[in-house]
């Protein structure tokens, strides 16, 4: 397990290989060094690999670009089986081992066969050796976007940009939630079951609901969220850029037409508008009545008072 936790270390690493600033290539082969740039690290080659070993970039680049795919499909594995969606049926008939018995987390690995692990690891050479090849650099293995041949260049380099960023942080969410589980013994179960701080004894049960919650968050939680929030408004969307044009698009995709652009910008302004005005009330509400939304909506309170019913 050690071992395996120090291999994934160091496709980690890789995730912050270097790459050039200029613009995406206008040919529909879009050049590896023109991809990868994030803000606000930039060109992040802190070893000064990208001047002393240019030769072994685009290794690098392919190893970081494979992990990050291996790394995404394990994220979405491991939401999907530690939230018990498993096959119905056998993993094993003859060792009588049911899918549902396989343990979530990293302990699921020691409760597959020898003959099972032997099966995975035969699989990984056919990709790896014959299927998509380690020595195809460029990782194109003639499946494109979906089953889509994406043709226009610019469109292609916003891809692959995305690819790799995602790619980064899956390899970073599955260390992190090896490294967690490790620590804590428990798995990140999407209802978040368990323990919000286990070192202070605190359950995510034990959170009151409403604004109260705030208060029963260890200290070192809330500096946590406050350095996040320094995070986001200093370097990933800082404050200074007026616009509010964060290059991250409309879910991913960027809009051309101005007509359509205003529209949707009015709605986001609407919607913030609206959002403030029923979280300020939620709050007030809350604080003159010591009831929730939800408890006020379940006892048919009409009046935030409580003096009138639906």
């Amino acid at each position: 397990m050690k071992l395996f936790v120090a291999a994934l270390l160091v496709a980690s690493a890789t995730a912050f290989a270097p790459a050039a600033t200029s613009k995406a290539s206008t040919s529909l082969k879009v050049s590896e060094v023109e991809l990868g740039v994030t803000e606000p690290l930039g060109v992040y080659d802190p070893l000064g690999w990208l001047e002393t070993e240019p030769e072994a970039f685009e290794r690098r680049r392919a190893v970081e670009r494979k992990h990050g795919r291996v790394a995404m499909a394990a994220v979405v594995g491991v939401i999907v089986h530690n939230n018990h969606i498993t096959f119905d049926g056998y993993l094993s008939p003859s060792a009588n081992l049911k899918f549902s018995d396989v343990p979530t987390g990293i302990d699921g690995i020691r409760a597959i066969p020898t003959a099972g692990l032997a099966q995975i690891l035969a699989f990984f050479a056919l990709v790896e050796l014959a299927w998509m090849p380690a020595s195809k650099y460029d990782g194109d293995y003639g499946v494109g976007y979906f089953g889509t041949d994406v043709k226009d260049p610019e469109e292609k380099a916003r891809k692959l940009n995305v690819e790799l960023n995602n790619g980064r942080a899956a390899m970073m969410g599955i260390m992190g939630n090896m490294v967690a589980e490790v620590l804590t013994g428990q798995n990140n179960h999407i209802t978040f079951d368990g323990y919000l701080s286990p070192s202070a004894n605190l359950k995510f049960s034990d959170i009151p609901t409403g604004v109260d919650g705030i208060r029963a968050i260890p200290t070192a939680g809330l500096l946590q969220i406050l350095f996040f929030f320094a995070l986001v408004e200093l370097a990933w969307m800082p404050a200074s850029q007026y616009d509010g044009d964060y290059g991250v698009g409309w879910f991913g995709d960027n809009i051309e037409d101005p007509e359509e652009k205003a529209r949707k910008l009015n709605v986001e302004l609407n919607n913030g508008r609206a959002a403030m005005m029923g979280i300020i009330g939620g709050m007030v509400t809350e604080c003159i009545t010591g009831q929730t939304m939800y408890e006020q909506y379940s006892a048919g309170h009409f009046s935030p008072f409580g003096d009138g019913t639906f």
